[in-house]
């Protein structure tokens, strides 16, 4: 396990901090063979000031929120999919608010919605489930505002033929 993965595990912010100004972003989504990549496993272990931190690295380098929707080789979870799985709720606000894709299916063919859903019976999903009710079926989805810019250009294409 890298010296990485081992910080974010113990929850260990300083070191986590350290590892990125010696490695850089490109560590965070990087798959390793033992296990899933550093998002992922900040996830999984829930501690939202190191998962934070990884976003804010994310987000310096300019690979927010396309890092959000990367597929973990270990898993074949999005970031949404993992924070789903383990109910955590917090992380999962945070994802939907820094727009990662909602609509991405893993191998099985499931969204994160399709996990809580299917999940609905333990309590931690319910408030995942409120979260994805008010963010991301509210009109906030990333499809939908791609679906919107995609109607206006549509719009502005058709009133440029008409101007011809």
């Amino acid at each position: 396990m890298h010296d990485l993965h081992r910080a974010i595990q113990d929850g260990r912010l300083s070191d986590v901090e350290q590892e990125l100004q010696k490695h850089g972003g490109s560590i965070i989504t990087a798959s390793i063979e033992d296990g899933p990549m550093a998002l992922h496993r900040a996830i999984r272990c829930g501690n939202m000031d190191v998962f934070k931190c990884l976003l804010d690295k994310l987000a310096e380098g300019g690979k927010l929120p396309s890092a959000l929707d990367l597929k973990d080789s270990f898993s074949d979870y999005t970031a949404l999919h993992m924070a789903v799985e383990y109910g955590q709720a917090e992380i999962v606000e945070e994802l939907i608010g820094r727009w990662c894709d909602t609509q991405i299916r893993n191998r099985r063919g499931k969204t994160a919605w399709d996990l809580a859903a299917a999940e609905r019976a333990h309590s931690h999903v319910d408030t995942v489930v409120d979260i994805f009710n008010k963010r991301a079926l509210g009109g906030h989805d990333k499809l939908k505002r791609e679906q919107g810019t995609q109607r206006q250009f549509r719009r502005s294409q058709r009133l440029v033929e008409t101007d011809k």
